[in-house]
Parts: C-alpha cells; sequence; structure tokens
C-alpha cells in the first residue's frame, strides 16, 4: 500500500514493506508528524500525485516533506531524490510482482492469458508496472476504484458458512448421519439470513466438503456435485474431487482412497444490484493540462493530466495520467488507455 516503508536493511540493501506508516502519522508528505519514506512519498516525487489534488483536493500533500525523507535512503537506492523514489516505485511493484507469481505457481496458472484489475488508492498507480512484470498486456480500472474495498463490503449479500467436521473415508460415508448434518447446518443458517428480513425463498445454499487422499496433510474444498444422497453421490464427490485435483496438480493419484475432513454450507441471501453506467449528460473537459513525470531513469517527461470525470470514449496514448477523486491512474509509455461503456478504465500494452 501506499504507506508502505521504504528502508536499508541489515545489509544495506534497499527494500520496502511490509511494515507501514498507516494512516496516522501516515507518509511524510502527509505533514502530519511521520518522517519515513513509503510508497506516497515517492510517488508524489515521481509526478504520479498531484500535491493540491490528493483525496480529490481534501487534503495537501508537502513535496517537501516526501523528498526529505526520501533523501534519508538515498545511499541504497542510489542516485539523488528522485532516483531513488524510482527505486521504491520499481521495487514495490517487484514485491507485488513476486507475491503474483508465487500465487500463480501455486495454483498452476499462466498469468499472461489474465487481465490485472487495479483496485485501491495505489492499485491504479502501480498496475501497468506490475503488469509488466508479470507479461500481462491489459489492465482493467473499474469505476470508483480507490474505494472498491469499501465498495464491495457495501455490496456484498448477507452470508454465512458453517462448516462440521465428519471424517471418513468417501466410501465409507455414512449417508444418514451425512443428511442430518448438512441438514441442520442449512436450517440454522436459513434462520440466521432470515432474521435479516429476507424472504426464505431467496436463500442460497451451496454444499461444499474438504477432501484428501488418504495420507495427506492438506484438503481440497471442492463443491458437492448435488445435495441427492442416493447411491451414486460417493461416485459423484470422488469424481468432482478428482477434476479439482487434476486442475490443480495435473494429475490424480490411482488406486488412493480419499477421505473428507469437513462438511460446508454457505447460506447467503441475494446479491444487490448496482449500476455502474455511465450517465448521459453535459460532458466536462477533461484535459487539466501537464505536469513533469518520471517513468524511468531517462528522466522526466511533460505529461498530459486528465479528469476521469469527463472522460467519454476517449483513446488515450500513454504517457498519461487519470486523476479521480481516490485514485490516479498511471498510463506508461507503450500503453494505452480507452475507456469502456461500464465507465471502467482498459489499458492495453502494445508489446502485446
Amino acid at each position: 500500500g501506499g504507506g508502505s516503508i521504504a528502508y536499508l536493511n541489515a545489509l544495506g540493501l534497499p527494500a520496502v514493506g511490509p511494515e507501514s506508516a498507516g494512516s496516522d502519522p501516515g507518509p511524510a508528505s502527509y505533514d502530519l508528524g511521520g518522517e519515513l519514506p513509503t510508497v506516497t512519498d515517492a510517488d508524489l516525487l515521481l509526478g504520479y500525485l498531484d500535491s493540491d489534488y490528493f483525496l480529490g483536493g481534501a487534503m495537501a500533500l508537502v513535496p517537501q516533506r516526501a523528498e526529505a525523507a526520501v533523501s534519508t535512503v538515498s545511499e541504497g537506492f542510489g542516485g539523488d531524490h528522485r532516483h531513488t523514489a524510482l527505486g521504491i516505485h520499481d521495487l514495490v511493484n517487484e514485491n507485488m510482482a513476486n507475491a503474483a507469481r508465487v500465487h500463480a505457481a501455486e495454483r498452476g496458472i499462466d498469468l499472461r492469458s489474465f487481465a490485472l484489475v487495479a483496485t485501491g488508492g495505489a492499485g491504479p498507480v502501480h498496475a501497468c508496472g506490475v503488469a509488466s512484470r508479470l507479461g500481462i498486456g491489459r489492465v482493467l480500472v473499474p469505476p470508483i476504484a480507490g474505494v472498491g474495498s469499501a465498495f464491495g463490503l457495501l455490496l456484498a449479500p448477507i452470508c454465512f458458512d458453517y462448516a462440521r467436521s465428519y471424517v471418513s473415508r468417501v466410501e465409507d460415508l455414512d449417508l444418514e448421519r451425512l443428511g442430518r448434518i448438512l441438514d441442520d447446518m442449512t436450517v440454522e443458517g436459513v434462520e440466521v439470513v432470515c432474521e435479516s428480513g429476507i424472504d426464505e425463498d431467496d436463500v442460497s445454499k451451496v454444499y461444499m466438503a474438504d477432501l484428501r487422499y488418504v495420507g495427506q496433510g492438506h484438503e481440497i474444498r471442492v463443491v458437492l456435485p448435488s445435495r441427492t444422497l442416493d447411491k451414486n453421490f460417493r461416485g459423484r464427490l470422488v469424481g468432482a474431487f478428482e477434476s479439482e485435483y487434476t486442475r490443480l496438480f495435473g494429475r490424480v493419484c490411482q488406486g488412493v482412497p480419499v477421505e473428507v475432513i469437513h462438511w460446508r454450507v454457505t447460506v447467503s441471501g441475494p446479491q444487490p444490484s448496482v449500476d455502474t453506467a455511465r450517465r448521459s449528460g453535459e460532458r466536462t473537459d477533461p484535459n487539466k493540462g501537464r505536469r513533469s513525470v518520471v517513468f524511468d531513469r531517462s528522466g522526466a517527461k511533460e505529461t498530459p493530466v486528465y479528469d476521469r470525470y469527463g472522460l467519454t470514449d476517449e483513446r488515450i496514448e500513454g504517457p498519461a495520467v487519470i486523476e479521480e477523486m481516490e485514485s490516479t491512474t498511471i498510463v506508461p509509455p507503450g500503453w494505452a488507455l480507452k475507456v469502456l461503456d461500464s465507465g471502467a478504465l482498459l489499458i492495453e500494452s502494445s508489446a502485446t
């Protein structure tokens, strides 16, 4: 996040995070008492952030405070305060890319076939830099990305998860006992959800189980193929487990029995709907001028700045800066942006 602190480790090598300045005292540029250099301070010095338009102008940033803080680690990053700021920015991008690589390796997926969705206040600032490191050629910045987490929380359906332990090899399952376990969790979940004023007809249930091969130390969660506990249920359950196991690991363990550790029910109300489509009306001029922005060690470039709220169907070639109240989107050289009908920003690399 933007509060992640840059420092020199015990070996004198540059590092960023996981320690954070948080919001109190926050980055040095907040001028609230923080003195340690953070990602926000670096982004401000690089020109990605407007000191007079942070939080839509509700809060002013102090570049002099950022420069003083960043200069304290210049020896490890090399160069002046701007080169140091670029080093901080690049290092935190690499940290995020490495985390994504680990996640992809664990799931056995090729990130190059995906788009990167950027949310949060700092996410759209760093998204293209992270995507480039991962070989991803498309970045999607949804509307109100800066408050995406809070927005998602407000729109999340009422939901309760229940779990019970009933350890058994699939072949030895007592279906009557299992039926009672699932029924008990379902009744309890529906009762709690309906206490929120939701009609029982609008309640949905998803049944899952945590399974593994006998002798393994970890489980794989699968959705039950059906709630019908007939004579074919055991075979369907093993089939669902093997399908998920193959997706994750590319093979199954022939001849090894499968056991269940936990049974789960997720009970939820309806998903609230929201219309994020752009409203028609009088268009405002999106052009906000130009400012000096650093994208690499070649130096600063005079870069156009746009108001996201004034963009319609434009295609904007990078470099560019797109500002909104809760966030800033950086379009580096070699990337191009277009506005989708939903209001989301699609940024694509010319290298893909």
